[in-house]
């Protein structure tokens, strides 16, 4: 792993494997990278923070409190991600492509949706993949995820066109 230009790692903070982080990035307070994750630019990565495989944090994106950040993953710009978030394999060029719900279900876990490269993607608990299969394989749950699901769609619909769109040039 490896730490330069004016990339900072402390206060409990650990690169391994084939992590790189770069720029002025600060990784601090027991935040992990591991893989052949990459940090760079102004990105802030602090508190109880996973970022693994082949992941990417650039821009000027904030990550802290309990956020996983895996499986090829590419978090970019004003992103901000806190709360027990969770992207696998997520594009997510900026603020408006992720939004996630705390105390949900009898449970009280967090449901994070997410732009993914091509469709919508969903993490709630030990489930990851599109929001399609989850609402299959939630249809007998309360509508509270329905709801849930139905203001996701709402929120992210215009981030997803635009990073389809964008694949397609």
């Amino acid at each position: 792993s490896k730490a330069y230009d004016c990339a900072r790692v402390n206060d409990g903070a650990r690169l391994y494997d084939d992590a790189q982080a770069s720029g002025s990035v600060l990784i601090s307070t027991h935040a992990m990278m591991q893989g052949n994750s990459v940090a760079k630019g102004n990105a802030i990565i602090r508190g109880m923070v996973n970022i693994r495989g082949n992941s990417i944090i650039d821009g000027c994106a904030v990550l802290y409190d309990h956020v996983i950040v895996r499986r090829n993953s590419v978090v970019r710009g004003d992103t901000w991600l806190h709360g027990n978030c969770v992207i696998d394999n997520g594009y997510i060029p900026n603020g408006d492509a992720v939004v996630w719900f705390s105390n949900v279900g009898n449970d009280r876990g967090t449901l994070t949706v997410y732009c993914g490269k091509t469709e919508l993607m969903a993490t709630r608990g030990c489930f990851a993949d599109t929001l399609d299969v989850f609402c299959i394989m939630n249809a007998n749950r309360p509508r509270e995820y329905e709801l849930l699901v139905e203001m996701a769609r709402l929120r992210l619909s215009k981030s997803q066109e635009d990073i389809l769109r964008s694949a397609e040039k």
